[in-house]
């Protein structure tokens, strides 16, 4: 008897497959553009001796290092910590999206 033929197949769950998810790479890029933005203003504001805080409206104010030291250093460390911030964010969406495994919809067991 041939085995093919007498053999019950089994109801095996599929394996997962992997598939990067993009939409989350693109908001991790997005997100290193906005850390190149910041450097690009903190490393500026140095170099000038001004730097402005990242509010808009009416708390918006300038910092300059030789009228308001205290303010210009505490600005600048606070644009360090949202750089980092914003690299662990874009590190964590970027992995996220790149080992993101896609389980296939399970059968329903139930025959009807």
């Amino acid at each position: 008897m041939n085995q093919k033929r007498t053999r019950v197949p089994l109801p095996h769950p599929a394996p997962p497959v992997k598939q990067t998810d993009w939409l989350m790479i693109a908001l991790g890029l997005v997100l290193i553009l906005c850390i190149g933005l910041i450097t690009y203003e903190t490393v500026n504001g140095l170099i000038q001796g001004r730097i402005s805080n990242m509010a808009r409206g009416k708390h918006f104010a300038v910092y300059a290092q030789a009228e308001q030291s205290f303010d210009f250093w505490f600005t600048v460390a606070t644009h360090c910590l949202f750089a980092l911030f914003l690299s662990g964010a874009a590190w964590l969406l970027i992995w996220m999206g790149r080992t993101a495994t896609v389980t296939p919809p399970g059968r329903d067991r139930r025959r009807r």
